[in-house]
């Protein structure tokens, strides 16, 4: 064996590095160079304390070194890099020597966290790495690609292997800005509905829309996602916003990396989100999850309130608060009330908060537009009916508001 090799192979043995790192250069000839990093405590790729560089040659070497990465079950964290100029031609010898190296990684059963530039999935005259039957597939907790695009093949095998797999991230945010024909990122996209934390980069509205049918997705698992663009508009927030809408997963919620700003973007387009105040049903329908959005400088004040007040766990109870908090401002609709019995409706009154000066007048004009009600709480309870002429019917109103809880 290649004495550089024979190193590699026992360094992995005897130190059980945490992560490895693999360049794939080009060298002299058609050959290509592996140059390999291996980080020590610090899990830091900066330093390391051993790299290792050889020319891709005598495949049998590159299979004890595969098998000696499937084997080491301290093996958490891979890097795949693309280094090789385009086009460049690969032989053959170099084409068997990688696929060793891939077979034994896909081998491994304890790695969490991969990172592969797709030029390396994607170049045909490379060999494919195996996601589909990869042993890492129940360990894996973190899966970002990077630099490169993406054909229309890879992306089925890609959604394939993300629809089978309960992945905490995954991460597209630093692929090319034009790594994916909007067929190929909606089948990635779509297949998401396991992922815990999604890092994506949208370019174009059509990619927003993908992102914002995702959020919609009964089924879908989000916790977090995390948008990068090259700039925000209200019709991109708009899109982002009837996303959230209806979800009922997503806690956080980022708008922007590294200095990037949603700039003078009305953020009232996500205050609608989270509380539509235009009707009672509406509120209901609003989002009453999302607890942290990123950046906060430029959020309104009912985007902020909602937030603190989607922390409350009883979802019952954000709906009664934002229903008394946002619905009983100004002109409010009261036909909703005017149809309950009156003997309900002190209960809506008591949601008001009395110290508000808004809500003041909301509870004169209640009691001005159903006079029924100050007999109900003078005493007259006995002939109190609604303005519908019904007696005592609370479980409708009850269950509309869900005041009763």
């Amino acid at each position: 064996m290649n004495d550089s090799i024979r190193d590699a192979v026992s360094y992995l043995d005897e130190n059980k590095p945490r992560g490895i790192q693999i360049d794939f250069l080009p060298s002299d000839g058609h050959h290509i160079r592996a140059h390999l990093r291996m980080p020590g405590e610090s899990g830091s790729y900066r330093r390391c304390p051993r790299e290792f560089t050889q020319i891709l040659r005598d495949r049998d070497e590159w299979n004890r070194l595969g098998a000696a990465f499937g084997q080491n079950t301290s093996l958490e964290k891979l890097q795949l890099r693309d280094g090789l100029r385009r086009p460049y031609h690969i032989d053959n010898e170099s084409y068997e020597c990688i696929e060793a190296i891939y077979r034994g990684l896909e081998l491994n059963s304890s790695l969490e966290n991969i990172e592969i530039d797709l030029d390396l999935m994607n170049d045909e005259t490379l060999p494919s790495f195996n996601l589909r039957d990869a042993q890492f597939k129940g360990s894996l907790k973190i899966f970002k690609l990077c630099d490169g695009r993406m054909n229309n093949n890879q992306s089925h095998i890609i959604s394939s292997f993300l629809e089978n797999t309960s992945l905490q991230c995954f991460d597209i945010s630093s692929v090319a800005f034009d790594a994916f024909n909007e067929q190929s990122f909606g089948r990635i996209i779509s297949a998401c509905t396991k992922v815990q934390a999604l890092d994506v980069e949208c370019n174009t509205i059509s990619q927003y829309t993908t992102v914002a049918s995702l959020l919609r997705n009964p089924i879908v698992n989000l916790y977090v996602i995390s948008f990068h663009f090259e700039s925000m508009d209200e019709e991109k927030l708009s899109i982002i916003a009837a996303g959230l809408a209806r979800n009922t997963t997503l806690k956080f919620l980022v708008l922007g990396f590294y200095g990037m700003s949603i700039g003078d973007t009305d953020t009232s387009i996500l205050a609608k989100a989270l509380c539509d105040a235009s009707s009672i049903e509406s509120i209901h329908t609003s989002n009453h999850t999302l607890k942290h959005v990123a950046p906060t400088e430029k959020m309104l004040p009912i985007v902020l309130d909602c937030l603190k007040l989607n922390e409350i766990e009883d979802k019952d109870k954000v709906i009664r608060k934002k229903i008394a908090k946002y619905y009983f401002i100004g002109d409010f609709d009261i036909s909703p009330f005017a149809k309950m019995p009156v003997s309900v409706l002190p209960k809506v009154l008591s949601l008001i908060e009395e110290d508000d000066e808004n809500q003041q007048s909301a509870i004169f004009r209640m009691l001005k537009l159903i006079p029924e009600l100050c007999s109900f709480l003078s005493g007259d309870v006995g002939n109190a009916t609604g303005l519908n002429g019904s007696k005592n019917d609370h479980g409708n109103c009850n269950k509309r508001l869900k005041i009763d809880k």
